[in-house]
């Protein structure tokens, strides 16, 4: 049996300056990185992946999701994961680690976000067009900027990044039946 291969974020940002952030298109992301992804593999980072077209199925420890337009997938540091995608597959998905995100904020912290921190929430939410749409919005500012060398580049893709956890947090807390400021609380003790 071999070993699962563990993905340290900075082998995905060659030729960046930041290593504690990545960005991409998924279908870039495929081609540009298969040699390192076409097995099941852990990372040592934090993952999102927002599929906007294709079809497929992705399996996160041992656990198998359908693959399909306006799906959402959340990774913590050390889940297994791996896929097999349609070729019409299309999408974004965004690395960071957990200091790129906490160090920017005093009052933030990643694990104001349940669907990345706790085993009793899904890694996998479905939305419908109109709410995909609207984080495919911000997922387009998030990369245009990732792939600019701007002034006070870091603090604007730190603000998509809230933008976007914050508005997926309330569309999943609207949809569920678990109560995450409980959760929170527990989570805490």
């Amino acid at each position: 049996m071999k070993e699962i291969k563990f993905l340290k974020i900075n082998e995905l940002n060659q030729n960046k300056e930041n290593n504690d952030f990545y960005a991409n298109t998924i279908p870039n992301h495929l081609v540009s990185n298969h040699s390192r992804i076409e097995r099941p593999h852990k990372h040592d980072f934090y993952a999102v992946f927002l599929f906007t077209k294709g079809k497929g199925i992705h399996e996160i420890d041992f656990n198998t999701y359908e693959v399909k337009s306006g799906s959402i997938f959340f990774l913590y540091p050390g889940q297994t994961h791996s896929w097999t995608l349609s070729d019409d597959i299309d999408g974004y998905l965004f690395f960071h680690s957990k200091e790129f995100y906490e160090l920017g904020y005093v009052t933030n912290s990643i694990k104001d976000y349940p669907f990345f921190e706790s085993n009793h929430t899904s890694k996998c939410h479905y939305f419908d067009e109109k709410i995909s749409d609207e984080l495919e919005n911000i997922l387009k500012s998030l990369l245009t900027e990732y792939e600019t060398s701007q002034w006070k580049k870091k603090q604007l893709i730190l603000s998509y990044l809230t933008q976007l956890y914050i508005k997926i947090n309330r569309y999943i807390e609207q949809d569920s039946s678990l109560e995450f400021n409980q959760l929170r609380h527990y989570q805490n003790l």
